[in-house]
């Protein structure tokens, strides 16, 4: 249901059809006795008999789905610059040095959300875990994320939760983002870990 035109019948009929349920109900219980007092920009407009729990339901429904529409649509703006196939590299600058890479598709759901996923490689691009995010912040100037990543390079597989923040470096002829720069850390474990991040399309 990609089709906008065909969204917003459905939602109309949606809303029709829940404002008459409450509408028949109403009068169902209370008769000629129910009135409803709307408010529409500036204008009031006194109801009565079974009209009244119609157009009010359907009113405050249509305001409802307005607003919620509103927040999807800023929130895609904010997440669609960022969906699509990304190249990871990541440096881990502790103690113990280590230089590992992923390969991430970012994904935009219906409302909004951007996900990614992918796998990690070490040194000489061989496959030694995955990583999915769990929660993505984005704005115009970059995006922060929380993680949650599994190496399977040790000798029993291991899971780690941690943040990363990064920033738009370069964009594309359409401002979409083409680099981003950022920082690592491991912030579920008893071990310490950070580190350096970029990103590339």
């Amino acid at each position: 249901m990609n089709d906008p035109r065909i969204r917003t019948l459905v939602t109309v009929c949606i809303v029709t059809a829940v404002s008459f349920g409450v509408a028949a109900g109403l009068y169902a219980l209370f008769g000629q006795l129910n009135s409803a007092e709307v408010t529409w920009a500036s204008d009031n407009v006194k109801l009565g008999g079974p009209i009244a729990g119609f157009a009010a339901t359907f009113l405050l429904l249509m305001k409802y789905i307005e607003r919620l529409s509103s927040r999807m649509v800023s929130a895609r703006d904010s997440s669609a610059p960022y969906e699509g196939v990304w190249h990871i590299s990541s440096i881990s600058t502790g103690a113990s040095s280590r230089v590992s890479s992923s390969n991430i598709n970012a994904r935009v759901d219906e409302a909004g959300r951007i996900s990614m996923a992918g796998n990690l490689l070490d040194e000489k691009d061989q496959p030694i875990g995955e990583w999915s995010t769990k929660e993505v912040f984005c704005s115009p100037d970059g995006i922060a994320y929380r993680y949650q990543l599994t190496d399977r390079k040790s000798i029993s597989s291991k899971t780690w939760e941690g943040f990363c923040s990064v920033h738009v470096e370069k964009r594309d002829k359409k401002g979409r983002p083409v680099t981003m720069q950022g920082t690592w850390d491991v912030i579920a474990s008893a071990e310490h870990h950070e580190g350096t991040i970029s990103f590339k399309r």
